[in-house]
């Protein structure tokens, strides 16, 4: 039996391709290196060691049966909901190597491409069912790490939610919105943006559709596809670097490690094997290859058990600050300690609700529940602001107590001082307390905290989409049969007592 799974030695060297990315003016050939991209580069780097480590092997890998090999639990076909349970507690696995704190590692759009995989039909108008069979294969037998870029850049008239029918929308307008400029016996030819490849600077491979609505006269947006990350032609124009501004691990200990970045996607006349296409024309059947397949589900549990372990943290540190700074025994503290512990209870038990009745569909494969799915996704995003908050509320303003630099513990009468000022009993315990509170603010203050709230709140879409994706999936007959037995109850009760 072979085993699939890669190494973090096989993972960092596999990044060392010539990848073209931009920060500002600097061009960025070796992300493992480079002081923006290396650190997190390691911490994704971990999550293989996580997978790849014997003694996790029974929670993080499966035997394929197309092959008989051993393959990263990403890639596993969910038939039971067994399967579901599994996937959930290998995606624990991976999240709890960064505490949350990464959204997309393999493991996220890895899941999506084997949905789609689980339905490879849909793909049949419009597309090439077995294109996609193979790009599963292709990443699950390699161990690819997928990022994904799935909407236009800002300007394009193709926006709003998913629910509306598409009747307010006119065709794509902006010129720089990726589009298919030509097309051959070898395949396509795309020029223009997407937007936004979140840890794409990170990843093997980029998958390239659409999650924004079509409609007729955008065909030639319409297409989806798939190529390696260091393809001719395309560039890379990340964000800010937080990890780049992190001085060390003291003061910024959480942007220093686990800035996983976004990117603008920029292609020019990039040339796509027709093998590595997915759907050409197929305006109906670019978006269905998220919707009408377990996708989007897959996907979003890794982001559901994910967050789990992010708000988990939270928690967890807040409670170990509110007991250093003596505030842990006061009735209001614990009053607002038991209301993050209600948000973390809720989606604990949300994520275990999607798993309990599995979503069955053609073929015998299974997906969480989307019904809850959504309603996880809705609820979670809607509520995690307040939470922070509390977080923020609970810490007050401690983190503005500390010395400006970590040096401070370079000199005598600067060390003297916060020792007087923070209460502890000696240096090394006084430089502990200080990376305490830095971590703290990395988490709720910080430019990369901010970055996370925005993440939280809208990496599944603004709310009107979320709630738009809830709609869809919710079961309303139910609701509207209990309505109906109710009012046709009062009514014979009524007839009956009037009779």
């Amino acid at each position: 039996m072979a085993s699939r799974v890669r190494t973090k030695a096989d993972y960092l060297a596999g990044l060392r391709d010539g990848r073209r990315v931009y920060v500002g003016g600097e061009l960025v050939t070796d992300v493992t290196t480079h002081d923006a991209f290396k650190n997190a580069a390691d911490s994704i780097g971990d999550i293989y060691s996580a997978v790849s480590d014997p003694k996790n092997e029974d929670l993080t890998t499966y035997v394929e049966e197309e092959t008989g090999d051993r393959c990263s639990l990403t890639f596993l076909r969910p038939l039971d909901r067994a399967d579901i349970a599994a996937k959930r507690r290998f995606h624990q696995v991976v999240a709890e190597t960064s505490n949350g704190l990464m959204g997309r590692t393999p493991d996220h759009v890895g899941s999506s491409v084997t949905g789609m995989a689980c339905q490879a039909d849909v793909f049949t108008d419009g597309g090439y069912p077995e294109h996609v069979l193979d790009y599963w294969r292709y990443v699950r037998d390699r161990d690819l790490y997928v990022a994904h870029a799935v909407a236009p850049p800002s300007g394009t008239r193709a926006l709003g939610s998913l629910g509306d029918g598409n009747k307010s929308r006119e065709p794509v307008k902006n010129p720089n919105a990726l589009r298919v400029v030509d097309s051959d016996s070898e395949g396509v030819t795309v020029h223009g943006v997407k937007v936004l490849a979140t840890s794409a600077v990170l990843a093997d491979e980029i998958w390239v559709g659409n999650i924004l609505p079509l409609r007729p006269g955008d065909e030639a947006h319409s297409v989806s596809f798939a190529v390696p990350v260091a393809t001719e032609g395309l560039k890379l124009i990340s964000r800010t670097p937080f990890e780049a501004r992190a001085r060390n691990s003291y003061e910024y200990p959480l942007a220093a490690n686990f800035d996983e970045t976004d990117s603008v996607l920029v292609f020019d006349q990039v040339k796509v094997p027709w093998e590595r296409v997915f759907t050409f024309d197929g305006i109906a059947t670019s978006i269905a290859a998220f919707n009408s397949t377990p996708a989007h589900a897959l996907a979003n549990l890794q982001a559901h058990v994910r967050l789990l372990t992010k708000t988990g943290t939270m928690l967890g540190l807040t409670r170990l600050i509110t007991e250093v700074i003596g505030t842990s025994g006061i009735p209001g503290v614990q009053e607002e300690l038991r209301r993050m512990a209600l948000y973390v209870g809720m989606l604990d038990g949300l994520i275990q609700g999607q798993e309990t009745r599995p979503e069955r569909w053609p073929g015998g494969f299974v997906s969480n529940n989307r019904e809850v799915l959504y309603a996880t996704m809705a609820w979670s995003s809607q509520s995690f602001p307040q939470f922070a908050l509390r977080m923020r509320e609970l810490i007050g303003g401690h983190p503005f107590r500390q010395p400006a630099d970590v040096s401070a513990f370079a000199d005598a009468e600067a060390t003297d001082a916060y020792l007087r000022t923070s209460g502890q009993a000696d240096a090394g315990s006084a430089k502990e307390h200080y990376q305490l509170m830095r971590t703290a603010w990395d988490m709720i203050g910080s430019e990369f905290a901010s970055r996370h709230l925005q993440y939280e709140m809208f990496y599944a879409g603004p709310p009107h989409v979320t709630n738009g994706h809830l709609g869809r999936a919710f079961d309303w007959n139910r609701v509207d049969g209990l309505a109906e037995r109710l009012t046709r109850r009062i009514r014979e009760k009524t007839d009956a007592q009037h009779a």
